[in-house]
């Protein structure tokens, strides 16, 4: 931690600061690094912060807190990481010029509803900014989990980069733009997809049986087909002691 603190303390009046793939491999799991880089540190002049494609998993609440502290802050770039989750703390709420953050490229699945009021605060605070968000490129699932996205998408005021294309990465909407999904397209998708495997299920289950029984059949063929020939010998010679005993049976007076 020492060692990364206020590593650009002596750069008051930076106003462009460009991380793109800037970490090393092994630096790369712990987002915490980046929290002691930028603490203690005076960054406000900083303007542009780009930490694209460092191959970052997620994005934990200290280090937000240390980039609402960049007061001039106007345009943030997470492109091409590897976050599955977009989850901006309350704090970004008084960001006074961010006009631009770039989340393109990354493994989202779905935004949660946090985040969604948070831009919707910032753009509503500082209407003049004209907040931008790209989002462009994710893994987004479309089941009912995407449905408050897909609304939220439709009424906020927020500019969404290439809104229009954002698709669905797989399920019963594979490749559907999310934007043209009815709420049974969403919602439905995930119990679809369930009787779907269901079904899947007891065929796999009825095959692998009736393979078992062809094999039964096959390894026992001859023990079968000697069982089966002595149960109708048997038979055969229950029948002819049957009439046998018949015919030497005693005559009466009666007969």
């Amino acid at each position: 931690k020492d060692s990364h603190s206020g590593y650009f303390n002596n750069l008051p009046k930076l106003v462009e600061l460009d991380l793109t793939a800037a970490l090393l491999p092994m630096e790369r799991l712990h987002v915490t690094h980046l929290r002691y880089v930028f603490e203690n540190t005076n960054f406000s002049k900083l303007e542009t912060l780009r930490l694209g494609c460092n191959g970052i998993q997620f994005l934990d609440e200290e280090l937000g807190k240390t980039l609402c502290n960049m007061d001039s802050l106007k345009h943030i770039n997470f492109h091409g990481n590897s976050l599955g989750r977009l989850q901006l703390t309350n704090c970004f709420q008084k960001s006074k010029f961010l006009e631009k953050i770039d989340f393109s490229n990354n493994v989202f699945t779905y935004v949660d509803q946090r985040t969604m009021d948070v831009l919707d605060t910032i753009h509503s605070e500082n209407p003049d900014v004209n907040l931008t968000v790209n989002l462009l490129n994710q893994q987004w699932s479309c089941d009912c989990a995407i449905k408050p996205f897909k609304d939220w998408m439709t009424t906020t005021k927020v500019h969404l980069m290439g809104m229009g294309k954002y698709r669905c990465y797989d399920g019963a909407n594979f490749h559907k733009h999310i934007i043209n999904l009815s709420d049974s397209e969403m919602c439905g998708a995930h119990v679809d997809s369930s009787v779907q495997a269901g079904v899947v299920v007891v065929i796999v289950l009825l095959v692998i049986i009736a393979l078992v029984l062809v094999g039964v059949l096959i390894v026992y063929r001859n023990r079968l087909t000697s069982l089966a020939r002595g149960v109708r010998k048997s038979l055969v010679r229950n029948s002819h002691a049957q009439y046998s005993s018949v015919d030497k049976s005693p005559l009466t007076a009666d007969a």
